[in-house]
Formats: structure tokens, sequence, C-alpha cells
């Protein structure tokens, strides 16, 4: 994606058609492929902005509740679907082994429960926790490798397998910068099968540091050249923004990535 991002005024949106300048019509509907590839965008970037919303209002937990000389411990965190809401575990290390230091349970408004290690003896982390951590492991020195778009080091968000055998998918996100900004390049993900990387890509092609909010903007404008749809970035970054983003695509498309009673949705904007 080389994104050419901008804000849109808020009487400008409501008044205007969105189109695209000397780009063919593109056709008003999308292939049963791509509608497959939209409904994985959905619900890649759900789960990527649910588990780094999760270890985000867990972070300020987990100093509190261990202070800041434990908390040089934590090594790492992963985070787990529950039926209460999200959890993030934060893990030290014995030699290459990972251990709980601390855990707690996010359900989208505020930590239900929360876990500190106590004792001597090492807790074992669960299977399902090991398998992460082993693919962030597995990642990680491929992403330090990779063009950063800030100082900060890269966000680690690692989604588990969505389909029995497939690989778990580990994304290293730039964050944001400000308050006021918002990164729309920096983005990676890398597939993993068996501690092996299976496949690896960018998001965009440069870095796009954009501001969140220029003269009361309700949407945002970005064309993408990488994917004949948006991806899971743009869905990500919609639920960051809290507002509409629109993906103008190579051949001429441009999809609307917005919510409808609190669930995400991509659709195809009706070009004059």
């Amino acid at each position: 994606m080389r994104a050419y991002v901008q804000a849109l005024i808020a009487a400008t949106l409501a008044t205007m058609p969105i189109s695209i300048a000397a780009k063919p019509r593109a056709p008003a509907s999308m292939s049963a492929e791509e509608q497959r590839a939209v409904q994985q965008s959905l619900d890649r970037g759900t789960l990527l902005y649910r588990f780094d919303q999760a270890a985000w209002h867990t972070t300020d937990a987990l100093l509190k509740a261990l202070g800041q000389e434990r908390a040089q411990a934590v090594r790492g965190w992963v985070v787990t679907e529950e039926v209460e809401g999200d959890r993030a575990t934060y893990y030290g290390r014995d030699g290459n082994t990972p251990y709980l230091i601390y855990s707690a349970v996010w359900d989208g408004e505020k930590i239900i429960s929360s876990k500190v290690a106590e004792g001597a003896a090492r807790e074992p982390l669960s299977a399902a926790q090991l398998e992460l951590v082993a693919a962030i492991d597995a990642t990680r020195p491929l992403a330090d490798k990779k063009p950063h778009c800030t100082k900060d080091r890269l966000n680690t968000v690692a989604l588990p397998r969505d389909r029995p055998g497939g690989p778990v998918s580990v994304y290293f996100l730039t964050p944001q910068p400000s308050a006021r900004e918002i990164a729309f390049g920096g983005h990676y993900r890398f597939d993993v099968m068996n501690g092996r990387v299976v496949s690896q890509r960018a998001f965009a092609k440069s870095c796009a540091i954009m501001p969140k909010s220029n003269l009361g903007a309700q949407a945002f404008v970005i064309t993408h050249l990488l994917d004949s749809i948006p991806t899971e970035i743009h869905v990500f970054n919609h639920f960051t923004l809290g507002m509409p983003i629109y993906v103008g695509v190579t051949d001429g498309r441009i999809y609307n990535v917005d919510q409808k009673d609190g669930q995400p949705r991509v659709r195809i904007v009706d070009q004059p």
C-alpha cells in the first residue's frame, strides 16, 4: 500500500460524491474470492484491534499490581480469547521457557479479572499461549530488520490459527506517534507454521503518518496499491480513528470501511 492520505472536511464529505479522477469506472461488485478476502479483513482487523486494546488497557494494571521493579521481569505478552473477554498474559523467561507473571481479562470496557503469579514456582503458560510466544520469537528478528516509520518499537499482536492447520499470524504495528496522529504505513504480517515463517508482507510501500483530525475532518481517503480490497489494517485503523475510511484501489473502485450497529463493514461506493 503506497498511501496518499487526505482528510475530508465535514461539509465537503456531506455534499460531494467521492471519486478518483482519471480512473475507469470500476465494477460495482466484488467477486466471490474478494468477498471472502473482505470477510477475512474484517475478522482479522477486528481481532487485531481487540487484542491491541486488551494489551494497552492492562499495561497500567500490571504496573500497579507489580510495581516498576518487578515489572522489569516481563519479556513479552500475548492475548487469547476467553468467554468473558480477551486475556492479556505477561510472561517472563526462565532460560528459554516462558512463565506467567501477570494476566488480566479485558471485556472491551474494563478489566473484569486479574492474576498475579505468586510463590517461587514458575507457573507455565497454556499450550495456546506458548504457540503464540513461539511465533513471535520466530518473527521478531525479521521484523527488526524492516523499515520503521517512527523511533518507537513496533507493537506486537499474535493472532491464533483461524482454521485447523492454518498459520499463526504475527503483526508488527507502528504505534500512534501521538494522540493526534495515526500510522497508515509501517505495519507488517508474518505467518508462522511449525516454528517457521512461511509468508510475510508489508501493508504499505512507504511510511504515512497522518494527523487524525484536521479542520474537523470526519473521514479519511486513502489510495491503496497493493490489494484489490481493503486489508485488515484499514479495518484496524478505522477502529483506531473512530471514523470512516474510504479506500481507493487501482482498478478505480472505492470502498467505504465503516460500522453499522457497532459492527465493521466494507462496501463499494457507488460512483457517478
